[in-house]
């Protein structure tokens, strides 16, 4: 597209590890132990913000933890495309999360929220949790 005099604009990565840091901070200022963030195709405006991925037809989340790492959740069949864009490493497949016809998927590995959490959590069970989306 370059050669209509469009470029691209790009987001650097420290600018989405400054997203997750300024809002962990805010999070520590409400007392809250994790912000769960999901968003779709239509509202995909807390996942792009934090993670630059956009769900096409399955839902996705973003957990953040008060201290740690974030973890994108996406639905089974996102796993490439999400691993591809995604600018939050931990990338977490649940079920729940799948697209509205809710298939099966018999050899997919795939976690439950609180696997997620607890992971997210390092082990503890949060005591206040925001929800955003």
């Amino acid at each position: 597209m370059e050669e209509y005099g469009y470029m691209k604009p790009k987001i650097e990565q420290r600018e989405f590890e400054e997203r997750v840091k300024r809002t962990q901070e805010a999070m520590k200022s409400e007392d809250l132990d994790l912000l769960f963030a999901c968003g779709n195709e239509a509202e995909p405006q807390y996942i792009r913000y934090y993670s630059n991925y956009w769900p096409s037809f399955e839902l996705a989340g973003v957990l953040i933890p008060a201290e740690g790492e974030p973890t994108l959740i996406i639905g089974p069949e996102s796993e490439t495309f999400a691993g591809s864009v995604s600018r939050i490493s931990r990338i977490r497949r649940v079920l729940a999360f799948r697209e509205s016809s809710e298939p099966e998927y018999p050899e997919a590995r795939v976690c439950t929220m609180a696997e997620v959490i607890l992971e997210a959590m390092n082990g503890k069970a949060p005591r206040r949790i925001g929800i955003a989306g």
